[in-house]
């Protein structure tokens, strides 16, 4: 009991933080340091004013710890003056119940928020803008998100049912964080080629798996093969796509990480309509 009073007590103190300095508008226990800066800019864009974001937390244990798991242990004690934003990883498409605003919990639907910054027409568009640097985001990303596809619905499939036909494991070593310079050549096609033929072996022990059956269940969540590559784990995608970005980006004074990919779009597309919805459920509870 004491140890579980941890997190009440924590959670209450933390809830009374706007009610003692009206400046800020609420407590918001993140993941991580790195987050603020996404979370920040759309509850700035929903709320404008100072929010006390919490990195790391007591646990259980006493220690100081973060992380998603640690946001989700103030699950039962949260409110309006105190939430949480966490990635969704897997869970909005395994649709783990009380993950929503209703229960003061605000996710990224996709991923991560990393993976928000990825978005291929809105990554493209954005370097469009600086010039022509002979490779094309929406090419490569649409190919490596039909490859990633299957190997997604098998890996789900595992998690959901205890299976080890493809783990978070063996899928992330499947798509390489980095590349030689002939891999990106024509919009990366020997890279995609290659991260093909890592998730052969996978795909070929499970020819009886019913893939049909299983998209059906994650279409209206936004699931495709035109989507794959935004609800894979969040740096395979980033860190390769902003590796990528380095290498072709030549720009006096530039820098594709602070030009290009570190740019929080502003675009109605759903998943980020969804996040908007949420914080305002939560702001005008």
């Amino acid at each position: 009991m004491q140890q579980q009073n941890n997190y009440l007590n924590q959670a209450c103190y933390f809830a009374n933080v706007p009610i003692l300095y009206p400046k800020i508008v609420a407590s918001v226990h993140l993941e991580n340091e790195d987050d603020i800066f996404f979370w920040d800019t759309l509850l700035q864009r929903t709320t404008e004013g100072e929010f006390n974001y919490i990195t790391h937390s007591k646990s259980k244990k006493g220690n100081e710890t973060s992380g998603c798991e640690q946001c989700l242990a103030y699950k039962p004690y949260l409110c309006k003056n105190f939430f949480i934003c966490i990635d969704s990883d897997l869970r909005y498409l395994l649709q783990e119940p009380e993950i929503d605003a209703s229960h003061f919990i605000a996710q990224t639907y996709y991923y991560s928020w990393e993976n928000h910054l990825c978005r291929a027409e809105v990554l493209q568009r954005r370097l469009d803008e600086k010039g022509d640097f002979g490779f094309d985001f929406n090419v490569f990303l649409t190919s490596l998100s039909s490859v990633l596809y299957k190997p997604l619905l098998l890996l789900l499939h595992s998690t959901k049912e205890g299976k080890a036909l493809l783990t978070m494991q063996q899928f992330r070593a499947c798509v390489p964080q980095q590349c030689m310079s002939n891999e990106i050549e024509n919009n990366g096609e020997v890279l995609i080629q290659k991260i093909s033929s890592n998730f052969s072996p996978y795909l070929d022990k499970a020819l009886s798996f019913d893939y049909e059956t299983e998209e059906q269940q994650y279409t209206a969540l936004g699931l495709n093969s035109s989507t794959a590559y935004l609800f894979v784990r969040g740096h395979a995608i980033y860190d390769l796509v902003r590796y990528i970005g380095t290498r072709i980006y030549k720009v006096e004074d530039g820098s594709f990480f602070k030009d290009i990919l570190q740019q929080v779009s502003r675009d109605e597309y759903v998943e980020m309509n969804k996040i908007y919805n949420d914080l305002r459920t939560i702001l005008n509870a």
